[in-house]
């Protein structure tokens, strides 16, 4: 039973996977503009936010013994919304 729910969640994720990566790509003029009006720290924050929102879902993967999916970008979108 748990086999057959972590294939149709994978098969939802495949199918929502694009929409998150459009989320990471609406954030880019909003840290552009935000790096022109307070310098080179947004930039660094909102790569350091990514960077921890991709360890965690490493983590995550890890700790339920499932695989990391290198194309779920859903906890790098909320990343790198999050310090803009």
């Amino acid at each position: 039973m748990e086999e057959a729910l972590i294939q149709r969640q994978e098969q939802e994720l495949t199918q929502t996977g694009h929409y998150y990566k459009h989320i990471c790509w609406m954030v880019v003029p909003l840290l552009w503009m935000s790096c022109y009006f307070y310098g080179p720290r947004p930039l660094l924050l909102c790569g350091v936010a990514l960077l921890v929102g991709n360890l965690c879902d490493r983590l995550i993967s890890l700790l339920r013994r499932r695989v990391y999916q290198p194309k779920d970008y859903s906890n790098e979108s909320f990343a790198s919304s999050s310090p803009c």
